[in-house]
């Protein structure tokens, strides 16, 4: 990898486009709708476009799912929902385009499932419900359960000051604890911009959460006092990322691996660094739009600094961890249950953002979500849990719809 003197503008300009986009937040369509009255049957393509339809079996699972009461009233028509879907994608796309991966859940049945658009633009390999996606910042997720394991493990404490594991980061202060930097509310510097960024891309043209902790173990001090107020702050989750390599003696990927993405079949979901990202036929290409050329952006030197988003999965695998939230498979409920607390700030305020979930209320209808955006890739996860509803779209492109947008319009289907 390069060194930021010799990094080529278009990635200095697609690097910042992607910071500053969010969180790291006829078509060709390949699809598995899954009625939720069969579990099997075929999604009927929308006649009036060329999408194919092809239907498949809902992915296996080895978690198993409490059962959950029938609801009273009519059937709803599942089918013509997911035709509403096939619409959506098909006003997206061309028969050239990238696209994304959509399943829709409700208790522990796949009401849609569907790959839609190109994973390859080169070799126009259609997007599956296998295509393995970055999971951009909805990646922190896995940094969060992670900790969360740790605590019942009794190795943390989500109180403890971060400088307890990482002495490097002690000029912070006791304040800083793991709880805060979880919530975003610690103050911690931003490590991706201004000189910090200049420091951590000299140390090493492919730094690592080694570097990252070198570089803010020279930083000034923190942005705010802890816990007086919420701003994101991926170099926070970052911090996470190496606590929990240092506290559990594991490297990340190793960790998330054995403890959550192995237990739980989740065979084609897998953190950075490692060889998959390149190796791995299944991977989509992310592309992104560039002085008006097309053109794929899979990497970027920072892969190798893991905690704030380094995941790829597929929509399958995220079936299974979906459904193991409902359970004891990861942690405990009473453990998990920490996660969809917001921060109470020392005004009083709440952040409504948990534990790598935002917590959100429209229309008296509770959710817990993320979205993320890196390189070209864009990621939705919304849940609902009163309903035991859940969405969840991967794209491969930056430069159509907003990923927001289009979750939202699938979420309008559902709800309505």
């Amino acid at each position: 990898m390069v060194s930021q003197g010799r990094t080529p503008a278009i990635l200095i300009v697609l690097f910042l486009s992607a910071c500053a986009s969010g969180p790291r937040d006829a078509p060709t369509v390949a699809s598995s709708a899954t009625s939720a009255a069969s579990e099997v049957a075929t999604t009927a393509a929308n006649p009036s476009t060329p999408a194919a339809a092809t239907a498949s079996a809902a992915p296996s699972t080895t978690v198993s799912v409490p059962p959950t009461s029938t609801p009273s009233g009519p059937t709803p028509d599942w089918s013509g929902k997911s035709r509403q879907v096939d619409e959506l994608f098909a006003s997206y796309l061309t028969d050239r385009s990238p696209g994304a991966a959509v399943i829709v859940i409700q208790d522990g049945r796949i009401l849609h499932q569907a790959g839609y658009g190109l994973a390859d633009l080169a070799k126009g390999t259609p997007i599956t419900p296998s295509q393995i996606f970055h999971l951009a910042s909805v990646g922190k997720q896995f940094t969060a359960l992670a900790v969360l394991i740790l605590v019942e493990q009794g190795k943390l404490g989500l109180d403890d000051p971060v400088e307890k594991f990482l002495p490097e980061l002690s000029h912070f202060g006791n304040q800083v604890t793991i709880r805060t930097l979880l919530h975003h509310t610690s103050g911690m510097p931003d490590a991706y911009s201004g000189d910090l960024y200049k420091a951590l891309i000299e140390r090493s043209s492919r730094p690592t959460n080694a570097d990252l902790l070198a570089v803010l173990s020279t930083a000034d001090g923190l942005l705010f006092g802890p816990g007086f107020q919420f701003e994101y702050s991926n170099t926070g989750y970052d911090v996470l990322g190496a606590l929990i390599e240092r506290v559990s003696g594991e490297p990340y990927p190793g960790f998330l691996d054995q403890n959550i993405f192995g237990p739980l079949g989740m065979k084609n979901t897998f953190s950075l660094p490692g060889p998959r990202q390149k190796d791995d036929p299944l991977v989509a290409h992310s592309y992104v739009k560039y002085q008006g050329v097309i053109q794929p952006y899979d990497t970027y030197p920072l892969d190798d600094i893991v905690g704030s988003g380094t995941v790829y999965s597929t929509v399958e695998d995220m079936f299974l961890y979906d459904q193991a939230l409902y359970t004891d498979a990861i942690v405990r409920q009473s453990t998990l249950a920490q996660a969809f607390q917001p921060a109470v700030l020392y005004d009083g305020t709440k952040s409504q953002y948990g534990f790598a979930w935002e917590l959100k209320t429209e229309g008296g209808e509770r959710s817990f979500a993320h979205s993320g955006k890196w390189l070209g890739y864009q990621s939705y996860y919304e849940r609902f849990p009163d309903r035991k509803l859940s969405i969840v779209v991967l794209m491969n492109w930056n430069y159509g719809p907003d990923v927001a947008d289009v979750e939202s319009a699938i979420r309008d289907i559902y709800l309505h």
